[in-house]
Protein backbone atom coordinates (compact mmCIF):
# COMPACT_ATOMS: atom_id res chain seq x y z
CA UNK A 1 0.00 0.00 0.00
CA UNK A 2 1.48 3.52 -0.98
CA UNK A 3 1.67 6.13 2.03
CA UNK A 4 -1.40 8.30 0.34
CA UNK A 5 -3.07 5.31 0.33
CA UNK A 6 -2.77 5.05 3.77
CA UNK A 7 -3.80 8.15 5.01
CA UNK A 8 -7.09 8.38 3.31
CA UNK A 9 -7.73 5.03 4.60
CA UNK A 10 -7.41 6.32 7.89
CA UNK A 11 -9.54 8.97 7.11
CA UNK A 12 -11.78 7.08 5.55
CA UNK A 13 -11.80 4.63 8.54
CA UNK A 14 -12.45 7.50 10.93
CA UNK A 15 -15.37 8.59 8.70
CA UNK A 16 -16.88 4.82 8.58
CA UNK A 17 -16.28 4.93 12.51
CA UNK A 18 -17.90 8.11 12.74
CA UNK A 19 -21.17 6.85 11.27
CA UNK A 20 -21.24 3.47 13.12
CA UNK A 21 -20.00 4.31 16.54
CA UNK A 22 -20.53 8.03 16.62
CA UNK A 23 -18.11 10.81 17.01
CA UNK A 24 -15.54 9.73 19.76
CA UNK A 25 -11.63 9.90 19.78
CA UNK A 26 -10.38 5.99 18.36
CA UNK A 27 -7.09 4.34 18.58
CA UNK A 28 -5.18 5.00 15.48
CA UNK A 29 -2.42 2.55 16.24
CA UNK A 30 -5.45 0.13 16.26
CA UNK A 31 -6.44 1.79 12.98
CA UNK A 32 -3.05 1.61 11.25
CA UNK A 33 -2.49 -2.24 13.08
CA UNK A 34 -5.90 -3.90 11.42
CA UNK A 35 -4.88 -1.76 8.02
CA UNK A 36 -2.45 -4.38 8.05
CA UNK A 37 0.55 -1.66 8.06
CA UNK A 38 3.55 -2.65 9.56
CA UNK A 39 4.03 1.51 10.99
CA UNK A 40 6.39 2.07 14.57
CA UNK A 41 4.77 4.22 16.49
CA UNK A 42 7.27 6.99 15.22
CA UNK A 43 5.22 6.55 11.78
CA UNK A 44 2.04 6.79 13.74
CA UNK A 45 2.71 9.90 15.29
CA UNK A 46 3.71 10.92 11.99
CA UNK A 47 0.54 10.05 9.71
CA UNK A 48 -1.56 11.80 13.10
CA UNK A 49 0.81 15.14 13.01
CA UNK A 50 0.22 14.73 9.36
CA UNK A 51 -3.70 14.50 9.09
CA UNK A 52 -3.98 16.58 12.29
CA UNK A 53 -2.43 19.66 10.08
CA UNK A 54 -4.46 18.80 7.55
CA UNK A 55 -7.38 19.44 9.87
CA UNK A 56 -8.94 16.00 9.11
CA UNK A 57 -8.28 15.14 12.66
CA UNK A 58 -8.06 15.79 16.44
CA UNK A 59 -5.60 13.85 17.95
CA UNK A 60 -5.18 12.94 22.03
CA UNK A 61 -1.55 11.32 22.63
CA UNK A 62 -0.50 9.35 25.63
CA UNK A 63 2.01 6.97 26.76
CA UNK A 64 2.51 5.41 23.02
CA UNK A 65 -1.13 5.67 21.98
CA UNK A 66 -2.53 8.09 19.73
CA UNK A 67 -5.91 8.40 20.25
CA UNK A 68 -8.09 10.41 16.90
CA UNK A 69 -10.88 12.02 16.18
CA UNK A 70 -12.33 12.97 12.33
CA UNK A 71 -13.01 16.88 12.23
CA UNK A 72 -15.61 18.47 9.83
CA UNK A 73 -12.72 18.91 7.50
CA UNK A 74 -12.15 15.06 7.31
CA UNK A 75 -15.01 14.46 6.72
CA UNK A 76 -15.91 17.01 3.73
CA UNK A 77 -12.29 15.96 2.67
CA UNK A 78 -13.62 11.88 2.14
CA UNK A 79 -17.18 13.16 0.71
CA UNK A 80 -15.45 15.78 -1.58
CA UNK A 81 -13.21 13.17 -2.82
CA UNK A 82 -15.49 10.43 -3.26
CA UNK A 83 -13.29 8.20 -1.18
CA UNK A 84 -14.38 5.21 -1.36
CA UNK A 85 -11.01 2.32 -1.12
CA UNK A 86 -12.09 -1.50 -0.79
CA UNK A 87 -12.46 -1.50 2.87
CA UNK A 88 -15.16 -4.01 3.05
CA UNK A 89 -13.05 -6.50 5.41
CA UNK A 90 -11.90 -3.65 7.81
CA UNK A 91 -13.16 -5.26 11.30
CA UNK A 92 -14.00 -1.28 12.82
CA UNK A 93 -15.06 -3.52 16.00
CA UNK A 94 -11.16 -4.29 15.95
CA UNK A 95 -10.90 -0.14 16.81
CA UNK A 96 -11.70 0.39 20.27
CA UNK A 97 -13.06 3.41 21.92
CA UNK A 98 -10.33 6.04 23.88
CA UNK A 99 -12.08 5.76 27.51
CA UNK A 100 -9.69 7.39 30.44
CA UNK A 101 -10.34 5.13 32.62
CA UNK A 102 -9.22 2.32 30.50
CA UNK A 103 -5.49 3.36 30.45
CA UNK A 104 -3.79 0.17 31.20
CA UNK A 105 -5.28 -1.50 28.25
CA UNK A 106 -3.62 1.57 26.32
CA UNK A 107 -0.66 1.03 27.94
CA UNK A 108 -0.01 -2.79 26.67
CA UNK A 109 1.69 -1.93 24.22
CA UNK A 110 4.30 -0.34 26.30
CA UNK A 111 3.77 -3.29 28.93
CA UNK A 112 4.98 -5.85 26.09
CA UNK A 113 8.21 -4.29 25.11
CA UNK A 114 9.22 -4.50 28.80
CA UNK A 115 8.34 -7.49 29.10
CA UNK A 116 10.61 -8.45 25.89
CA UNK A 117 13.17 -6.69 27.81
CA UNK A 118 13.23 -9.00 30.76
CA UNK A 119 12.60 -11.40 28.93
CA UNK A 120 15.65 -10.92 27.04
CA UNK A 121 18.13 -10.34 29.84
CA UNK A 122 16.76 -13.22 31.24
CA UNK A 123 17.88 -15.41 27.74
CA UNK A 124 21.46 -13.78 27.88
CA UNK A 125 21.75 -14.46 31.65
CA UNK A 126 22.20 -10.77 31.87
CA UNK A 127 19.46 -11.11 34.77
CA UNK A 128 21.85 -8.74 36.84
CA UNK A 129 19.49 -8.02 40.04
CA UNK A 130 19.51 -4.26 39.46
CA UNK A 131 19.03 -4.41 35.90
CA UNK A 132 15.99 -7.09 36.78
CA UNK A 133 15.10 -4.46 39.24
CA UNK A 134 15.08 -1.56 37.13
CA UNK A 135 13.22 -3.28 34.40
CA UNK A 136 10.36 -4.58 37.14
CA UNK A 137 10.21 -0.54 38.15
CA UNK A 138 9.82 0.51 34.38
CA UNK A 139 6.66 -1.82 34.23
CA UNK A 140 5.65 -0.67 37.64
CA UNK A 141 5.42 2.47 36.79
CA UNK A 142 4.19 2.49 33.42
CA UNK A 143 1.53 0.29 35.07
CA UNK A 144 0.44 3.63 37.51
CA UNK A 145 -2.59 5.68 36.85
CA UNK A 146 -0.15 8.66 36.71
CA UNK A 147 3.20 7.86 35.64
CA UNK A 148 6.38 9.95 37.27
CA UNK A 149 8.20 10.42 33.52
CA UNK A 150 11.38 11.49 35.81
CA UNK A 151 11.36 8.10 37.32
CA UNK A 152 10.98 6.59 33.82
CA UNK A 153 13.42 8.59 32.28
CA UNK A 154 16.07 7.56 35.01
CA UNK A 155 15.32 4.21 34.69
CA UNK A 156 15.65 4.18 30.75
CA UNK A 157 19.22 5.99 31.46
CA UNK A 158 20.30 3.10 34.07
CA UNK A 159 19.20 0.68 31.43
CA UNK A 160 21.05 2.73 28.47
CA UNK A 161 24.04 0.84 29.46
CA UNK A 162 22.73 -2.87 28.33
CA UNK A 163 22.89 -3.05 24.28
CA UNK A 164 20.54 -5.60 23.56
CA UNK A 165 18.29 -3.34 24.99
CA UNK A 166 18.61 -0.16 22.63
CA UNK A 167 15.83 -0.94 20.03
CA UNK A 168 13.15 -1.26 23.12
CA UNK A 169 14.36 1.96 24.77
CA UNK A 170 14.07 4.01 21.92
CA UNK A 171 10.26 2.44 21.44
CA UNK A 172 9.71 3.34 24.73
CA UNK A 173 10.77 6.80 24.68
CA UNK A 174 9.32 8.06 21.51
CA UNK A 175 6.07 6.80 23.47
CA UNK A 176 6.47 8.50 26.65
CA UNK A 177 7.81 11.58 24.58
CA UNK A 178 10.86 12.01 26.63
Amino acid sequence: MKYRELLDNVVFVLYGLKKKKGMNYYSLNDIIKTLDDNSNLSEVKDIAKYLEAKGYLELISEFGMIFVQITSAGLVYVEDNNLKPDMETFDYNAVPIYKEDEYLLFRKPLLDIVKKMKSILTKNKKGKADIGKDVEILKLEISKINPNKEIIELKLYDLKKERLLGQYLGHIRDAIEI
